[in-house]
């Protein structure tokens, strides 16, 4: 069987992280990662380090890359400006792609991961449950310049793209900053500490509305699945498979964490997390927790539990391609504060 070479970049983020590891279990893949921050702590990780924003730098660090057949895009970068976050995001697709290119490499297929955003799920009510077929909201949005980018540049060069469409990501990442997973472990872990109820940090109606959540595992084996079954450009939604709402979990989650439930209450995690620096310093003392609290997570992404409207995507056209694994969303989110707990990163 011929070996296929990958390129990851956003290797320290919770997508290119799990992209990483599944490749690692796979006897044909070979994975090259990229990243502008240091090499992640994963035994036997092949990673360079670079600024995507950088084309010569870029250049660079890819020249032993001329083998590479496959791209999994997971770099991103935030701006608040949207137009600015276009051009940074569209840079570095552009940065990487003409990297490849300069040192030959017979890229045939890049898959590129974006989310419901795509169908306008952070702005208000959508339609649901949304499809890969449903029109392009207002923009400015940079998925879509980074699919025109690929889409455009895919019949010159010779490549085909895949666009994945998760939801609500749960899983584990080094400086994960969107993190379902994290956000709520590391509130309850700081609502213990400080002695309080676990509050749920929404009002009523995002406690009792339906939730949709895609493992990045999960969402790890759809990505090298597309990369090895498509030969057309395609979009695709991925979730685990089910809904749930947190008026269901959340007792749950507060037993986890040997706490007191609370009512929902609006609680903005950007203004209540923004003094816990200290406090987390003393537990990470206390217990050797492994990431500091500035690299957890950025706080404002808080706000995903306090979504009072349902964000539900389709999943039957990846289905009917043939891809058909599931997860109970509710048993994998516990199963991750376990792992948290094993990695060192809460208490």
């Amino acid at each position: 069987m011929a070996r296929k070479r990958a390129l990851v970049t956003g290797a320290y983020g919770l997508v290119g992280l799990n992209i990483v590891e599944e490749l690692h279990t796979r006897g044909d893949w070979d994975a090259l990662a990229i990243g502008r921050r240091e090499k992640p702590p994963v035994p036997g990780l092949n990673y360079v380090r670079a600024d995507l924003m950088d084309p010569a730098a870029m250049r660079a660090a890819l020249a032993a890359a001329g083998d590479c057949t496959h791209l999994f895009f997971g770099a991103y970068q935030f701006a608040a400006d949207p137009y600015e976050e276009i051009r940074v995001n569209v840079a570095m697709l552009n940065n990487t792609l003409d990297a490849l290119r300069a040192v030959g490499a017979p890229l045939k297929h890049v898959v590129i991961c974006e989310g419901s955003k795509a169908y306008g799920a952070m702005i208000g009510p959508m339609r649901t449950p949304a499809k890969e077929r449903d029109p392009r909201i207002p923009g400015p949005l940079f998925y879509y310049d980074q699919e025109d980018t690929l889409f455009a540049r895919g019949p010159r060069e010779g490549f085909v793209t895949t666009v994945m469409r998760p939801d609500f990501i749960e899983g584990i990442g080094f400086g994960s900053y969107t993190n379902v997973v994290s956000t709520v472990a590391v509130y309850a872990t700081v609502c213990k500490a400080l002695g309080l109820p676990l509050y749920f940090p929404g009002g009523p109606a995002a406690y009792n509305m339906l939730f949709q959540m895609t493992d990045a595992r999960l969402l790890a084996r759809g990505m090298i699945w597309a990369a090895e079954t498509g030969d057309k450009d395609e979009i695709y939604n991925i979730t685990n498979g089910d809904l749930f709402r947190w008026s269901n979990v959340w007792p749950r989650v507060a037993r986890y964490f040997d706490l007191e439930i609370g009512h929902p209450m609006n609680i903005d995690l950007s203004l209540f997390m923004r003094d816990k620096g200290g406090l987390w310093s003393e537990l990470a003392r206390k217990h050797g927790l492994a990431v500091p609290f500035e690299q957890m997570l950025d706080w404002t992404y808080g706000i995903i539990l306090n979504v009072a409207w349902e964000i539900h995507t389709s999943t039957i056209r990846i289905r009917q391609a043939g891809f058909h694994e599931c997860l109970d969303s509710e048993d994998r989110l516990f199963a991750l504060f376990d792992e948290m707990r094993e990695r060192k990163f809460i208490p």
